[in-house]
């Protein structure tokens, strides 16, 4: 069997010479275990005993074909074998690395359980390693779980809520989110996708339009009137103004204040206050 360190574009290939002329995934010496040899259980240490690394047995068939144990003591291959077994979290074979390499003892080990050990080691690589993409989809799915939240209230108590009111709700914990991560690559939410989200998510919803505005309702509740469109709109605007606000302060520069303040550190303060504020303060 071919070792998962045979193929060319093996990080090992190149780094460790082969000690045998079998083709390894580790550089090894093949063993011959006698049959009078007492079988080793997996409860007992490895250290310094001919069972297989892996598996914890001197012998293994696979479609009726004996398995060979191997050996290594090469420094690369400790290393390497560490870097698997801390991924796992195993410290009962990681102590047993630490051993084997401090009294530079060889590494028993049959190919088909290397492989096996290697392939799984891939698959929790891969399903680990985080991109940007990741990033954004947990942004995302964190925002849209306040959404819920806020939607689930209206549904409680049989409120109405803008659907324009939401995607602002949704694009303004987008854009503050932004503000710890600018480096992610974010589109903002439409109103269109994210009624899309919301009628998949809820059933017992309706969005109805009255007057060009779309409005999240109970889809047992009354037809809006006008006077509860007018307290509708009014809410929206006064939402808008407070996430411009958040925004403002958020992103407020701040300087630092020295430990030994003087009066005119505590006039000028830590931050300059933005012209948004300022207007806002005197209307």
């Amino acid at each position: 069997m071919l070792g998962v360190f045979d193929d060319a574009s093996s990080s090992l290939a190149e780094d460790i010479p082969s000690t045998s002329n079998s083709t390894a995934l580790l550089p090894n010496t093949s063993i011959d275990v006698s049959e009078n040899e007492d079988r080793e259980s997996r409860n007992t240490s490895f250290d310094n005993k001919r069972i297989c690394f892996f598996c914890g047995r001197d012998r293994k068939q696979i479609k009726g074909k004996q398995q060979r144990l191997h050996s290594s003591n090469d420094t690369k291959v400790y290393d390497k074998l560490t870097e698997w077994v801390t991924k796992f979290q195993n410290q009962e074979l990681l102590q047993t690395i630490n051993n084997l390499k401090i009294s530079n003892a060889p590494i028993f080990y049959q190919h088909s359980c290397e492989v096996g050990y290697f392939n799984d080691y891939k698959k929790i690589t891969v399903n680990t390693v985080r991109t940007s993409w990741h990033s954004v989809r947990d942004i995302h799915k964190d925002i849209f779980e306040k959404i819920v939240s806020v939607i689930e209230d209206v549904v409680k108590k049989r409120n109405y809520l803008l659907l324009t009111s939401l995607c602002d709700m949704y694009n303004n914990e987008l854009q503050e989110e932004l503000i710890h991560q600018p480096e992610a690559d974010v589109s903002l939410m439409t109103n269109h996708q994210l009624e899309e989200k919301i009628v998949k998510q809820f059933n017992p919803i309706k969005i109805v339009i009255k007057k060009k505005r779309k409005i999240i309702l109970h889809k047992n509740s009354n037809l809006l009137e006008q006077e509860d469109l007018k307290k509708l709109e009014e809410n929206d605007l006064i939402d808008k103004v407070a996430f411009i606000l958040r925004s403002t302060i958020l992103k407020m520069d701040k300087t630092t204040l020295p430990v030994v303040m003087k009066m005119e550190d505590l006039i000028n303060g830590e931050c300059t206050i933005p012209e948004k504020l300022d207007r806002f303060s005197k209307h």
